[in-house]
């Protein structure tokens, strides 16, 4: 065998193992009889390496318009699987995001419910509150505050800056009417407070804590959320670009050369 027939059967081979990347339906209707052409194509021509050029130009311009025209046919599905994991992604923050803060109210519930309880038997404020001083901004410790009917500090076992903040004027009215409430409180920029406010019969009893640590680790999960919606919405779309190539499609024309 001389080394032009090598060549021409190498060229062959080459174009053989391009066909794969066609979808596997077109290479199983028409593989054969583009073998045929490419073969009958390089045994008339004069030039194997000229051939091998057209036969390489042809095989990518026929894959661009392949793959180009199936993937805009497809990109209501790929919108549709991107909404999909949008959905089960932020779902899936939200719940855990709500478990976390409401389980930051679990003492305060408990602890607003007692001092409520012996604020109605009659017992002193002074002597309801917690004897440790907590600092709101820094400490994650619970504390509680006791206030009269009229929303003024009566007794507290937390300060901030120096002094004892109350929360706005309408959690103390909804309380009045609803007898508790759990609210997220911010006396003053980058201070949150998981509080639960407990109305008693001459005013207000409000427990809460620090939210510092839980909006860290709600941070947490929605980083990992994002993570796992990114991972997600990579390997959808690595196999919606892969698909075609297992799957079905209509078969590009092999041109002659001029």
């Amino acid at each position: 065998m001389n080394a032009s027939a090598k060549l021409r059967r190498a060229i062959l081979a080459g174009y053989q193992l391009g066909l794969y990347l066609y979808p596997a339906e077109f290479r199983e209707s028409y593989g054969s009889e583009l073998n045929r052409c490419t073969k009958d194509m390089l045994t008339e021509s004069a030039s194997p390496l000229r051939t091998a050029f057209f036969l390489t130009e042809d095989l990518l311009r026929s894959l661009f318009k392949e793959y180009f025209g199936m993937s805009l046919s497809r990109v209501p599905q790929l919108a549709l699987l991107f909404t999909l994991t949008t959905f089960i992604a932020g779902t899936g923050y939200l719940i855990s995001q709500q478990v976390l803060r409401m389980s930051a109210n679990d003492p305060q519930i408990q602890l607003a419910g007692d001092a409520a309880q012996r604020v109605n038997t009659g017992e002193e404020a002074a002597r309801i509150v917690p004897e440790r001083k907590v600092d709101m901004a820094a400490s994650l410790a619970p504390f509680v505050i006791v206030y009269d009917n009229a929303g003024k500090p009566v007794a507290s076992s937390a300060t901030l800056d120096g002094a004892i903040p109350a929360p706005p004027r309408g959690v103390f009215e909804f309380v009045r009417s609803n007898r508790e409430e759990s609210v997220t409180w911010q006396p003053r920029p980058e201070v949150r407070i998981a509080s639960v406010m407990t109305r008693t019969t001459n005013g207000f009893v409000v427990a809460g804590r620090n939210m510092r640590e839980v909006e860290i680790r709600e941070g947490r999960v929605f980083k990992l959320g994002a993570l796992g919606w990114l991972a997600a919405n990579v390997a959808l779309t690595i196999i919606w670009l892969l698909t075609p190539i297992f799957g079905g499609s209509k078969a590009p024309q092999l041109r002659t050369p001029a």
